[in-house]
């Protein structure tokens, strides 16, 4: 069965509400808690310096104004 990352972030908000209701269930509700933005993270991007995107940027932008002047 295939998941969305919406229903993987509802399933893991809730569990961490039902967790910190025991005292037990606190320390694992806290690494739930700091582990939810790995949902957000994209996947099959690169990281590049902010310098390098914006050359990016530039040389996509003058690749687009080409091709409409064209």
């Amino acid at each position: 069965m295939k998941y969305r990352k919406s229903h993987l972030l509802a399933n893991t908000v809730i569990q961490i509400c039902l967790l910190f209701i025991s005292i037990v269930g606190i320390p694992v509700a806290l690494v739930l808690a700091k582990s939810l933005s790995t949902y957000f993270n994209p996947i099959g991007k690169v990281c590049v310096d902010s310098e390098l995107a914006d050359e990016l940027k530039k040389r996509k932008a003058k690749e687009k104004a080409d091709s409409i002047l064209n």
